[in-house]
């Protein structure tokens, strides 16, 4: 099994959407995984279709990035993981 089928099985194992890059602007759905073709990127992390955050990334902007709590409307903790 290849690396991208490896990361797209534990993304729909897992329930998430895809991919990003909490440093860079850069996000992945998992049906169109690494179309940057940058597989050594190791700051990738697993992620939730959402809406940006417009301070970060531009007003309404959408893709994928961290777990948002919405009850409080603020990113929760949970970044994903690297594992």
């Amino acid at each position: 099994m290849i690396v991208k089928k490896i990361i797209e099985k534990y993304l729909i194992d897992n329930s998430y959407d895809g991919l990003y890059c909490p440093y860079e602007p850069c996000g992945c759905y998992q049906n169109d995984l690494f179309p940057c073709t940058n597989y050594g990127n190791l700051d990738c992390v697993p992620g939730y279709k959402c809406t940006l955050d417009p301070v970060k990334w531009g007003e309404g902007q959408s893709g994928i990035g961290p777990k948002v709590d919405t009850n409080k409307g603020t990113v929760a903790p949970d970044m994903g993981t690297t594992e």
